[in-house]
Parts: C-alpha cells; sequence; structure tokens
C-alpha cells in the first residue's frame, strides 16, 4: 500500500497531466500567448540545452497551469468545463487544485536533508518540513520551488529554480 506522500504526489501528477491535456487541446492560443509572456519572445532553445532546458519547460508548465492567467486560471476553465460536461472531479484532486491554485513560487534554502527536506522559506522567514526531497540536495542549497500545502502536508510541486550557493 502507498503511503501518504507517493499518494499526494500521484495526485499531484495526475491533476498536472489532466490539466496540461485540457489546455493543449482546448487552449492552444492561450498556450501561444503564455509562452511569449514567460519567454519575453525568445526560443528557449537558443540559450538553453539539456537537463536546463528540460527544467525550463518543466517550470513553464508549472507556471501556465497554476499561475498564467488566460482571461480565468486554467485551473479554474478546467473546473468549468469539467462541470459543463457534468463529471465531477474526485475530492483528492479538487484539494490538489485548490492547492496549486493557492500556491507560489518561493525561494528557499535546504536547512536539512535526509528523509524529507527541512527548508527555510528565504522570502517569508518561515520553516517548512517536506515530506519528499529532491535528490542531490545538500544543506545551504538554494533554489526556488512551488510548496503545495495538502492534508496537512507539504509537498514540492513540479518546478525547480536552482541557484548556486554562491
Amino acid at each position: 500500500m502507498k503511503n501518504d506522500m507517493e499518494a499526494l504526489n500521484d495526485t499531484l501528477n495526475r491533476a498536472y497531466e489532466a490539466l496540461l491535456n485540457f489546455v493543449r487541446e482546448n487552449h492552444t492560443e492561450g498556450i501561444d500567448e503564455a509562452y511569449e509572456f514567460f519567454w519575453e519572445e525568445d526560443y528557449p532553445e537558443d540559450f538553453l540545452s539539456g537537463t536546463a532546458l528540460d527544467i525550463a519547460f518543466i517550470n513553464f508548465e508549472d507556471w501556465l497551469v497554476c499561475d498564467y492567467k488566460h482571461t480565468d486560471t486554467f485551473i479554474d476553465a478546467f473546473l468549468s468545463w469539467k462541470k459543463e460536461k457534468g463529471e465531477e472531479v474526485d475530492g483528492e484532486t479538487q484539494k490538489m487544485l485548490d492547492a496549486m491554485k493557492s500556491s507560489y513560487i518561493s525561494l528557499y534554502e535546504v536547512a536539512s536533508a535526509g528523509d524529507g527536506l527541512a527548508l527555510k522559506d528565504l522570502l517569508f522567514n518561515e520553516a517548512i518540513e517536506v515530506g519528499d526531497g529532491i535528490g542531490g540536495l545538500d544543506a545551504g542549497d538554494v533554489f526556488a520551488a512551488r510548496v503545495l500545502k495538502v492534508n496537512g502536508s507539504n509537498i514540492l510541486g513540479r518546478c525547480a529554480y536552482p541557484f548556486k550557493q554562491d
């Protein structure tokens, strides 16, 4: 049986995939507008490659579904679309979508890494425990990310903006 963190991460992944599929199928013009806004009319392939380019596209998708407003957020548009079709979103997915919608990207310093991550939110001066961490992080590392608060737990969203310690 899956533990609570695995179940939350599975729900998060399903929510992202459902949102991205919805946007790709129903809002191509919104993707184009968001792409130009996010990249400031540049092409990321011109200045990024490999893993950095992969992370950049994940960061764009995260921002697209959680933050970008194309008349409304795509989370709201997705929920309206489901309602119009007479389909309901299950309770856990609804909680995840609410957490995604109310989340924000902040800057974190790793206080300790182990079974989970102990983080310090550098913008709000708060300590945060995250159940599952990102591999390869050590105390003192700094990165920007989205932390979702769901069912009394904190989980990392998909985006990650790594910074060097110096």
